[in-house]
Order: structure tokens, then sequence, then C-alpha cells
């Protein structure tokens, strides 16, 4: 086969790629996320977490910065004083979803870390209704019923109170990483509305600088400079485990995560976070000596059905608005001025409902180092 027919297969497969090649990428994405786990597991053991996020942090803005340049020409408006101000609750909660990942994983490991990420576009769904973004069906909320349920038993958070089980600070601390990024999600979503639209990885970037700076002052920059004996006490191995977390999972993964969701049914990416979950749990059993109860497994399985669940009902409701919104625009009728201005109103009304679902489908994919992605990133 010469070059060009090469050339030409794979630019068919990038622009329209085939049901192998989505599920294939969609794999490798939760297969990065979960050796992200295993590889910090071992290294913060050396590398405390406000060093480890630190790190990897400042690996990674670089090409966040880079992602936001992508981003400007096709952003509708400059970004006020006022507004600017925002970073700071979203920097916040996002900052505290980054550390959370490590601290829990050095706390509960890695397997307990991977079992709360589906949670996320659960928690998502129901801040987002609490703050009117959207609806809440049978179907939705029932999918949120059972992604708790199943993450209690997951994280075993039913055996608190037992000598072997978890400690209420361990399971506070893994529910809290999953709904700080929520949070986050949610204020994007927000801010959104307010007319700035493709500001995605732009929000992404100016909150994870303001999240570095909390986290290097907050602790970072006592462990990296007083507390760690960088020639004795830090191995390769964790090493490689910051540069993986900083490099392979925010930029590679995400990067593909970001084209594929672009061209794939919108629940698909969230149901495979199951897959993550399960990468996770191989390698926690194989290399990291960690366990697993039949009733762990039981509530992650209940919690992915949940966040299908979840999935499916935005879906409905995105194609819903979108069909709705269609309809009224190829309606051929002759109205006078002020029925044109209010079907003008109505049609806008559609338009920002469709942008604001379609703004949490493209946030709220499950993503287990709690940095969004945006499909702008493939521009």
């Amino acid at each position: 086969m010469n070059t060009n027919a090469m050339k030409t297969i794979l630019m068919r497969e990038y622009e329209k790629p085939s049901t192998c090649t989505t599920h294939g990428a969609l794999t490798l994405v939760q297969l990065i996320f979960a050796l992200m786990h295993t590889l910090a597991n071992p290294s913060l053991k050396h590398i405390p977490s406000f060093a480890f996020c630190t790190l990897r942090l400042a690996i990674a803005l670089p090409f966040l910065y880079m992602f936001g340049r992508l981003e400007k020409p096709t952003q509708t408006k400059d970004i006020s004083w006022k507004q600017r101000f925002w970073f700071v609750p979203m920097g916040t909660f996002l900052g505290i979803a980054y550390l959370l990942v490590f601290v829990c994983n050095e706390r509960s490991g890695a397997i307990a870390v991977a079992s709360v990420q589906p949670l996320m576009p659960v928690c998502t769904a129901l801040l987002s209704f609490a703050f009117g973004l959207e609806r809440m069906c049978f179907l939705k909320a029932f999918g949120c019923l059972l992604g708790f349920a199943g993450t209690v038993l997951a994280v075993r958070a039913h055996r608190i109170f037992d000598e072997v089980g978890p400690s209420v600070e361990d399971v506070l601390l893994l529910l809290l990483q999953t709904c700080s990024y929520s949070f986050y999600v949610v204020m994007v979503v927000k801010a959104t509305k307010s007319g700035m639209k493709n500001y995605g990885m732009t929000f992404l970037f100016r909150s994870t600088l303001f999240a570095w700076t909390w986290i290097f002052f907050a602790g970072g920059l006592k462990q990296i400079f007083i507390d760690i004996d960088w020639e004795n006490e830090v191995p390769a191995y964790a090493w490689g485990g910051v540069l993986f977390s900083g490099f392979g999972s925010a930029v590679i993964a995400h990067g593909i995560n970001s084209w594929a969701i672009t061209r794939v049914n919108g629940v698909l990416p969230t149901v495979y976070s199951g897959v993550q979950v399960a990468f996770t749990v191989l390698f926690g059993l194989t290399f990291l000596d960690e366990s697993l109860e039949a009733i762990q497994f039981a509530g992650i399985a209940i919690t992915v059905v949940g966040v299908y669940c979840v999935a499916r009902s935005r879906a409905e409701e995105r194609e819903e608005i979108i069909s709705s919104a269609t309809t009224e625009t190829t309606t051929e009728t002759t109205p006078t001025a002020n029925a044109e201005r209010q079907k003008d109103e109505q049609r806008n009304n559609h338009g920002q409902q469709r942008d604001d679902v379609e703004e949490l489908v493209e946030l709220v994919v499950t993503v287990p180092d709690a940095v969004p992605h945006r499909p702008s990133l493939d521009l």
C-alpha cells in the first residue's frame, strides 16, 4: 500500500471513523485514565499529593494555554472585568477536584478513586436541575438514584462503622472530589448562558492557573522545597507517574476524547466510564495488591447503569429541543410584524436551550482526573 493510499484511509477514518475506530479510541482513552490512577498510586508514596498535583498541573498548563488560543478565533465576545472574577470559584472547585484525585488515591487506593468517577454525570444532572439548567424526568431521577446507590456500595460507605471498612473522612473526600468537578461544570454552563460561546478551554486554562496557584501555596511549596529529598527519596518511576499524569492524561487522552465525542452519540462516551473502572480494577488487583469485594463490583455495575439512564435522558431532551426548534423554523406562515418578532424570540429560546444541553453533553463526559474537554480542541 503506497503512502497516498494510507493517507487517504487515515483521513477518512479521522473525519468519518468506522465503528471499530470509534470504540477503539474510546477504549484507549479509558485505558490511559486507568493507567494514570495506577501509576500515580506508587508515585504518591514518594511525592505527596500536593507536590504531585502541583507538578502535574505545571506540565499540563502550557498545553491548556495552547488549546485556549486555538479557541480564540471562534469566541463571540471578550471577557469583561466582572466576568474575570468567575475564575475564582471555578478555580477553587476545579482545584479541589484536581487535588482530591491524588489525595484519595493516596488514602483509599486507585480502585476506589476510579469507582466514583462515573458519578460525575449524575452529580452534574442534579446540580443542573437545582440551578434550572435542565429538567428532571423520571428516567433521569431513577438514574441519579441508581448512581448514588451504586457509589455507596462501590466505596463501601455502608461499612464506615466497621473496623475493616473505610473511614467517614475517606468516603466524604471521594464524594467531594466528584461533586467539586460537577460544580465547576455547572458554573461553566452558567457562564456560557451569558453569551460567552466557545470559551471552554479558556475557562479551563484560567481556572487551572488559579487552582495551581492556591494548591502550590497551600501545600505544594512546602512539600516540593522542604519535605521531599529529591536526590534520595524519589525514584525514576515516581517521576514517570507525574509525567504520565500531566501529559498522557491531560493532553493525549483528552485530545482523543475530544475528537471522539464530536463523532459519536453523546451517550456512548459516558457509558464508557465503566471501561475505565474495569481497567483500573484489573491493574489494581494485578500490580497494586488492592482488593475488590463482590458488593463493590455490584455497586460499580449499578452506578454505570444509572449513568446510562441519565445520559439517555439527556440525549432524548436534546433531540426533543432540536426537533422542536427545527419544526418551528420550517413552519411556513405569513405572520404580522408582532407575530414574527414573537416567533424569533421563541426560536432564540429554543436555540439557547439546545446550546445549554449540548454544552453539558460536551463537558459531562466522565473525566477521572477532573480535566474537562471540548470539541474545540479538534480545530
